[in-house]
């Protein structure tokens, strides 16, 4: 399964979109709600996402453990709610999809990334750029832009 997290439901559509057409619905589920996404990740038996995307920019969350975190760009709840997915999901791949370009954000987040992970710019990532790097980061083949009968 692929997450994808951001606040900005409109302005991710283009990505959502090309990753909904390469994956279909049930490989492909988005959030739009932070702190619905941190009461998923907490919840016993949640099934972890084979590949999740976080906006690093989310809004700070309604949930205990976490404050407002912010440099003089903004917040970084992402940054946050990354630590808190290694901890419990530590296989899961990470890509961070954002247009925050703060060298704190990136020097602490991109070396836990590991391998498969990415941080991306919002700004220079097409969508068609996303969807080809999903597909390498979980070792499938790009293959038409569309949703796959079975698996993706």
């Amino acid at each position: 399964m692929i997450l994808m997290v951001d606040d900005e439901p409109l302005r991710v559509s283009a990505w959502t979109d090309a990753l909904k057409r390469r994956f279909g619905d049930s490989f492909f589920l988005f959030m739009d709600d932070v702190g619905a996404f941190v009461r998923y990740l907490r919840a016993s038996g949640s099934a972890a996402p084979d590949l999740l995307i976080l906006d690093v920019g989310l809004p700070t969350p309604d949930e205990p453990g976490y404050t407002e975190r912010s440099t003089e760009y903004g917040t970084r709840t992402g940054a946050q709610i990354f630590d808190e997915v290694r901890a419990r999901w530590p296989g899961t791949t990470v890509f961070f999809l954002t247009n925050v370009d703060d060298a704190g954000v990136k020097g602490r987040v991109i070396p836990k990334l590991g391998e498969r992970g990415r941080y991306l710019d919002k700004y220079d990532t097409a969508p068609e750029k996303l969807v080809a790097a999903a597909c390498d980061a979980l070792g499938l083949p790009h293959g038409p832009d569309t949703a796959q009968e079975e698996n993706p």
